[in-house]
């Protein structure tokens, strides 16, 4: 069997279905993970408080944890408002 997760952000893939995800890949399920993402994330200022790079690290981390297979990074272009 297999699983594909696709998450608009890093981390909403293991906060959203991280216990499902875990269950399947444990009971021997193929498990995909798909991220999106812009160059990084902002606070209230706007001002980019965590780069690409370390939240995709952290949501290798994050798929290494769930035992499922390392996740892909699409990355998207930053708009700006």
């Amino acid at each position: 069997m297999n699983q594909c997760v696709l998450a608009p952000h890093p981390h909403d893939d293991f906060l959203g279905c991280g216990g499902t995800t875990a269950r399947r890949a444990q009971e021997g399920w193929h498990v995909d993970i798909e991220l999106a993402s812009s160059a990084g994330s902002a606070n209230a200022r706007g001002e980019v408080v965590a780069r690409r790079d370390a939240r995709f690290e952290d949501a290798c981390a994050a798929s290494n944890l769930l035992e499922a297979a390392p996740a892909r990074l699409f990355p998207l272009p930053r708009v700006e408002a």
